[in-house]
């Protein structure tokens, strides 16, 4: 324990050079008097200044144990400051995500309120890719899509059309049916679309479209304005675009007068528009197909 206490003692030492210069000045003051005191023989002098010695490095000893305390309790208080630094950070996380869950809470409840008082609530474009797969998810019976978005703005890069997919798969095994429909300002548009209005003939789903030219002539209500879900006959999912035919705001409508409207209307356009019986693209590209196998989902590379 006293080596423990001497390697401590030499340890701050060496951090206070100070110290040691201040000791060893003392000690060689304290030797020339204690020679000269033994020059003259005079024990009384000799005894004082051994006593002096004494108490200036009692004292030296003492000075570097309270400097010693104060560094280790200035650690110590810099340790608790940054352990509570770091305890009000998680305090603030933890209270931002309860805010955040709050808020969503308040969002849902405002919503459902909405729903219910007036049949329809709105959404911006960021929900586009959300809204779809909750949309396929709540089905049950059938699903019925128009789409109207402009075929250049399709390819974003993303693997949503692949994930759609894999949820209408997953429908159709249920017994649900699936139906798309695009409506296209010119069949020149059809070479855009066509790997993916392949890949849902590929998938037995019965997809179609149709040329807005013609829904117009014959006398249908529909703009070309707006693209949609329907789900179950229940739920409508109306995606509003601007002139660019890009998505804007979305609209969830549930109003059992408006969904009849638009299932309604969906039904006649469906009925009139012409149905993919081949692929589209013959080139010999690789399609995507998608096969379910034993209840699991697999991808199998189809060559037509």
């Amino acid at each position: 324990m006293e080596s423990k206490n001497v390697n401590k003692i030499i340890e701050t030492l060496k951090q206070r050079p100070a110290f040691v210069l201040i000791f060893s000045v003392v000690l060689a003051c304290t030797t020339v008097i204690a020679v000269r005191t033994q020059t003259l023989k005079s024990e009384v002098m000799f005894l004082a200044v051994v006593v002096i010695l004494a108490l200036i490095i009692l004292a030296l000893l003492y000075f570097l144990h309270i400097d010693q305390k104060i560094t280790l309790q200035s650690k110590i208080e810099d340790k608790n400051q940054k352990e509570l630094m770091v305890s009000l950070e998680n305090i603030v996380t933890d209270l931002n995500k309860v805010i955040s869950n709050l808020a969503n809470q308040v969002n849902m409840t405002n919503m459902t309120l909405e729903l219910t008082h007036f049949g329809t609530f709105k959404f911006g474009k960021d929900k586009f890719h959300e809204i779809w797969k909750k949309m396929i998810k709540e089905t049950d019976v059938s699903f019925k899509a128009l789409s109207r978005m402009n075929p250049q703005s399709w390819d974003d890069g993303s693997d949503f059309s692949l994930n759609l997919m894999q949820l209408l798969r997953g429908v159709m095994c249920t017994g649900a049916s699936v139906c798309r429909l695009f409506v296209i300002d010119s069949e020149g548009e059809l070479q855009f679309l066509s790997k993916y209005i392949d890949n849902h003939f590929l998938n037995h789903i019965d997809v179609r479209y149709i040329l807005l030219s013609k829904i117009k002539s014959m006398g249908f209500e529909y703009d070309g304005t707006y693209a949609l879900n329907v789900t179950d006959d229940k739920k409508v999912a109306l995606y509003h675009l601007d002139k660019k035919r890009s998505i804007g705001d979305i609209e969830i409508i549930v109003d059992s007068g408006r969904v009849k409207g638009h299932v309604e209307l969906y039904d006649r356009i469906f009925r009139v528009s012409t149905k993919i019986t081949e692929l589209i693209d013959k080139s010999g590209m690789e399609y995507c197909a998608i096969k379910s196998i034993e209840s699991k989902t697999i991808f199998e590379t189809v060559n037509p």
